[in-house]
């Protein structure tokens, strides 16, 4: 008698099991779930990129020598009493 009872049991766990699984808003709910998580890294991602520029910025403003650095750097200024020299590069000189 009780094998029976664990049978149906298990009929009954697996036609739940079923029905939960194949319900629309079950499935609806591991996609929201996965896509809430995705776009939370992305948030995270982009607060880390806002951290980084705030913390060039307030250094552009207060740290004459670092954007003096920046400035050379990236648009290649040079100062009026200074020689700019450019090498090529080896690249160029193997063609």
């Amino acid at each position: 008698m009780s094998f029976r009872k664990n049978w149906i049991w298990i009929g009954l766990g697996l036609l739940a099991l079923g029905v939960f699984i194949s319900n629309e808003g079950v499935r609806s709910y591991f996609s929201r779930r996965r896509e809430f998580h995705q776009v939370r890294k992305k948030l995270e991602e982009a607060q880390s990129r806002l951290a980084q520029k705030q913390d060039l910025l307030a250094r552009s403003k207060n740290d004459d020598a670092f954007l003096e650095r920046e400035a050379r750097r990236s648009l290649g200024l040079v100062r009026g009493d200074e020689i700019e020299y450019r090498f090529p590069s080896a690249e160029k000189e193997t063609r």
